[in-house]
């Protein structure tokens, strides 16, 4: 994010040295997910058609910088591709529902909604369950949901946790074991009383 700019996606090396720019979307390219080998970025572009934004997900090779548009994704951002390589998860841009794209099948299913705003999504290392959480809604919850059957379980509720809201609302994530992660807010603002006494 840089002022007046395009949002773009940049590679660095985890050891450290220069970024090199990857997309070059004119208004934002962002959400960009691994494909297991390494080899491809699933990302969501938000572009401008007349007078609106559209949101879309985008297929970049990595060593051509190539990117493909994801056909039948308009209105679609912010993929997670599965550890296995065979889906994405990705939700519409108005963040009310859950999807999954099953690349053999080149097919949508809707995996969830009519829950509320769903907030991050996160992959078993298994692909075979998906964990998200919900917000601004009277019982917020993280929630996995199994592929097989698409049974949803509640993992946990989090109408009791004052949560961080950053640039792109409370973040969430996964540990390692499956367990949910998120930002707790305790604040570095408090209230004191001082007591002056004057000569």
């Amino acid at each position: 994010m840089r002022p007046e700019r395009p949002w773009n996606i940049y590679l660095v090396p985890s050891a450290g040295g220069p970024a090199e720019q990857l997309t070059n979307g004119a208004i934002a390219d962002l959400d960009p997910s691994w494909s297991p080998d390494g080899s491809r970025l699933a990302f969501g572009q938000v572009r401008m058609e007349g007078d609106k934004y559209v949101h879309s997900i985008q297929l970049l090779d990595v060593a051509s910088h190539r990117v493909t548009p994801l056909l039948g994704t308009d209105g679609i951002c912010c993929p997670r591709w599965s550890p296995d390589g065979h889906y994405l998860v990705a939700q519409h841009a108005n963040n009310v529902d859950l999807l999954l794209y099953d690349f053999a099948a080149q097919k949508w299913t809707v995996l969830a909604k009519e829950l509320g705003p769903i907030g991050y999504m996160e992959w078993a290392q298994d692909s075979k369950s998906v964990l998200f959480d919900t917000l601004g809604v009277t019982d917020p919850s993280f929630y996995r949901i199994h592929l097989a059957d698409q049974r949803r379980d509640t993992v946990v509720h989090t109408q009791d946790i004052r949560r961080y809201h950053g640039e792109f609302g409370p973040w969430t994530g996964m540990a390692p074991d499956g367990s949910p992660l998120l930002v707790r807010d305790i604040s570095s603002e408090e209230v004191y009383a001082l007591d002056l006494h004057l000569p």
